[in-house]
C-alpha cells in the first residue's frame, strides 16, 4: 500500500461551529452560488428552503456493534437552541439515504423517511414519520409506520434525553433508527473555511467563533448483511452512500400529488462546494447515475480551480493536471482496478466480486469498505494519516473533512501535498458525540 502517513502533534480540542465558517464566507463575499461550510448552505435556492438543505452525510462501522453500519444524514442547518415550530422536517417531502452496491450510480437500496406534524392543527411538539425500505423490482417495505421525531420544546415535553431514548425504534430484521433534532456535529475553523470557500490560506486565523447550533438528523443502524450485495459483506464489502431530498410538486389543478422533484443531494463532503461549485444547482437535481453524463462534471474534477487559488495565496504549488487522484477519491473510490495514481485497494465497488465492472460508472458517492477493521485510536485525518477506517473511506463524526479536503486538493495521498495547510486547533465537534447509537449529541437548549 502506497498511502503514506505522518505522526502529528496533538492539539487542544476547542468548541467548533459550522456557523463560524458560514459567517466568514458570507462576510468575505459570495462566489458562484455557494456559501461554504461542507454543504451547510449549498445554493441560493437551498438557503431559501433550509428544511431541504443537506448539511452532512456520515457512514461508518458502528463503534459498539461492529457487525452493523451506521448511516447519518443531517438537514436544516443553523437552528437556534430554542423551541420553534419551524425546526422540523418538511411534511411535503421525502428524505432518502441511498445505497449503491454495484457502482452504477443507481440505488440498490433506499431508506426513505416521510413526515407528518402531530397534535391539534399540527402544532404538537413532535412529528411522526414513516420509514420505508425500497429495492428495485420489489414492493416498498414499511419498516416504521408511526415513528416519533422529537424536537426541542418546553414545559412537560422538556426532558429531551428521555424523549429521544423512547424515539429510537428497533427495525425488523435487526438494526434501529432515530429521526429528530440533535446538535450539529460538523466542525470547521476560519482558516480552513477561508481556503475551501475562497482559496485564501492566510485570510483568517486558526480559530472558531465558538457558536453551535442544532440540525435535524436521520440516523439508521443496520446489519452489514442487509447492505451488502447478496447479503455477503466479505465477498462484496463496499457500498456507496448518498442522501437526497425532494419536494412534492403540484398537479395541473394546483394541488400536491404531481410527484416529487429532487432539490438536494450529498455524497462526499465538500464535493459540491469545493470541487464543482459552478455546477452546484444542477448537481443537486441529478442522481449519481447521471454524473458521468453531466456536462463538465468530470472535467471540473480533473481541473479544479481551487488548488491554484490556494497555492497562489500560500506559497505552495498546485498539483499537476489532470487531477486523476481527485477523480479516484471522489468518483471511483480507491482501487488499483481504476488505474488511478493512488495505488491501493480500499473502497471502490469494483472490489465487489459480484459487481459488473462493465456497468461501473464514475459518480460522487461516500464509499465505505465495511470490512476495514475498527481502530482503537481514530485519527481525525483518516486515510491521509494512515487510519484507513476514516474519510474518504466512509466518514466518522470525528473526521476533520475540511482539513482533509484541503490536503487532498493539494495532492495527498497521491503525492506529498501540503499537510501543514490542514493544521488546525479545531480537532472535533464542540459538543462531544456519544459512544452508542445514534451517537450525535442531544440538541442544545436555551438555559
Amino acid at each position: 500500500m502506497e498511502i503514506s502517513h505522518r505522526r502529528r502533534t496533538k492539539t487542544p480540542k476547542l468548541a467548533a461551529s459550522a456557523t463560524g465558517a458560514i459567517l466568514l464566507a458570507t462576510i468575505a463575499g459570495s462566489g458562484p452560488g455557494t456559501v461554504q461550510a461542507s454543504s451547510h448552505l449549498d445554493t441560493v435556492l437551498l438557503a431559501a428552503d433550509p428544511q431541504m438543505d443537506t448539511t452532512d452525510l456520515y457512514a461508518f462501522t458502528s463503534l459498539d456493534k461492529p457487525d452493523t453500519v451506521t448511516l447519518i444524514a443531517n438537514y436544516f442547518p443553523l437552528q437556534g437552541p430554542v423551541p420553534s415550530p419551524r425546526y422540523k422536517f418538511a411534511t411535503d417531502a421525502y428524505y432518502d439515504i441511498d445505497i449503491d452496491t454495484d457502482g452504477t450510480g443507481r440505488s440498490s437500496l433506499t431508506y426513505r423517511w416521510t413526515f407528518k406534524n402531530t397534535g391539534p392543527l399540527g402544532l404538537g411538539p413532535d412529528q411522526s414519520y414513516t420509514l420505508q425500505e425500497l429495492r428495485p423490482g420489489r414492493p416498498a417495505r414499511t419498516l416504521v409506520s408511526n415513528g416519533i421525531a422529537p424536537t426541542v420544546s418546553t414545559g412537560p415535553f422538556g426532558d429531551f434525553a428521555a424523549r429521544r431514548k423512547r424515539a429510537i425504534t428497533t427495525l425488523p430484521g435487526g438494526g434501529q433508527t432515530y429521526a429528530g433534532q440533535a446538535t450539529d456535529p460538523f466542525f470547521f475553523d476560519f482558516k480552513i473555511a477561508g481556503m475551501l470557500r475562497l482559496g485564501f490560506a492566510t485570510l483568517a486565523p486558526k480559530t472558531d467563533l465558538g457558536l453551535q447550533e442544532n440540525i435535524e438528523t436521520l440516523a439508521i443502524q443496520v446489519p452489514k448483511t442487509t447492505l451488502a450485495r447478496g447479503g455477503d459483506p466479505q465477498r462484496n464489502p463496499v457500498i456507496g452512500v448518498t442522501t437526497a431530498a425532494g419536494r412534492s410538486t403540484l398537479d395541473l389543478r394546483g394541488s400536491s400529488g404531481g410527484g416529487y422533484r429532487q432539490v438536494s443531494r450529498m455524497g462526499n463532503p465538500n464535493f459540491c462546494d469545493a470541487i464543482i461549485p459552478e455546477l452546484a444547482p444542477h448537481y443537486n437535481t441529478i442522481t449519481p447515475a447521471d454524473d458521468q453524463r453531466a456536462k463538465g462534471l468530470i472535467d471540473t474534477v480533473r481541473k479544479p480551480r481551487l488548488p491554484h487559488t490556494i497555492a497562489a495565496s500560500s506559497g505552495t504549488k498546485a498539483p499537476d493536471e489532470p487531477r486523476t487522484d481527485l477523480e479516484e477519491i471522489f468518483l471511483t473510490g480507491l482501487t488499483t482496478k481504476a488505474n488511478g495514481p493512488i495505488r491501493t485497494d480500499l473502497n471502490s465497488q469494483l472490489l465487489n466480486r459480484d459487481a459488473d465492472p462493465q456497468a461501473f460508472a464514475p459518480s460522487d458517492q461516500l464509499r465505505l469498505n465495511m470490512t476495514t477493521p475498527l481502530t482503537g485510536r481514530p485519527n481525525r485525518f483518516g486515510v491521509l494519516d494512515g487510519d484507513l477506517q476514516g474519510f474518504p473511506n466512509g466518514r466518522r463524526l470525528g473526521d476533520d473533512v475540511g482539513a482533509i479536503t484541503v490536503r487532498m486538493l493539494m495532492g495527498e495521498p497521491a503525492g506529498p501535498g501540503a499537510p501543514h495547510l490542514g493544521e488546525s486547533p479545531i480537532t472535533g465537534p464542540g459538543t462531544p458525540t456519544g459512544p452508542t447509537f445514534p451517537y450525535v449529541a442531544l440538541p442544545l437548549m436555551q438555559t
